[in-house]
C-alpha cells in the first residue's frame, strides 16, 4: 500500500495515510473532515557505493560526503 500525505482544508493539519487500492474516502486524523487534499511529495534518493564524485566535496550540499 502506497503512504501519501495529505493536508486538511479545514485545520490545516498535515498528515500521512497508508491508502488501499481501493477508494477509500480520507479522514483528516485531528478534526474527522473529509475535505483534504493530497499534497505533491517528492522522495529522497541515496547514492550508495561512494561513487558519487559530484558530491564528495563538503559543500556539495546535497548531505552526502
Amino acid at each position: 500500500m502506497p503512504l501519501y500525505e495529505y493536508k486538511c482544508n479545514d485545520c490545516q493539519f498535515e498528515f500521512e495515510e497508508l491508502v488501499s487500492f481501493s477508494n477509500e474516502q480520507i479522514n483528516c486524523p485531528k478534526c474527522q473532515s473529509q475535505n483534504v487534499s493530497k499534497k505533491i511529495s517528492v522522495f529522497a534518493s541515496h547514492v550508495s557505493g561512494g561513487n558519487n564524485k559530484s558530491c564528495e566535496r563538503k559543500d556539495c550540499g546535497a548531505g552526502f560526503g
